[in-house]
């Protein structure tokens, strides 16, 4: 008994549980602070001043309203993009 644990491969005794898709997850990327995006400090800012804290209150906006912040133009929009598509969102 001793030599099957030289003889065969090493398993581990826990197996990995599949990760759940869906909501859980996508509630969980809504969480993420926008300091945390690979995005300029300038876009940060803009968003803080603007009381966008989370990727969640990017989600709740649209495209246009983000356009209209003040200082937001669409190479801050283009940044944001870049980013959520890193993380398998999209900007509605």
């Amino acid at each position: 008994q001793h030599f099957n644990l030289i003889a065969e491969p090493f398993k581990p005794k826990t197996e990995e549980k599949p990760v759940k898709k869906g909501k859980k997850i996508e509630s969980d990327l809504t969480k993420i602070e926008i300091e945390d995006l690979k995005i300029s400090s300038r876009t940060i800012n803009i968003l803080l001043k603007n009381n966008i804290k989370t990727v969640g209150g990017i989600l709740r906006k649209s495209k246009g309203t983000l356009l209209e912040l003040e200082g937001m133009g669409e190479k801050g929009i283009k940044e944001i993009e870049k980013s959520f598509k890193k993380i398998g969102l999209e900007i509605k």
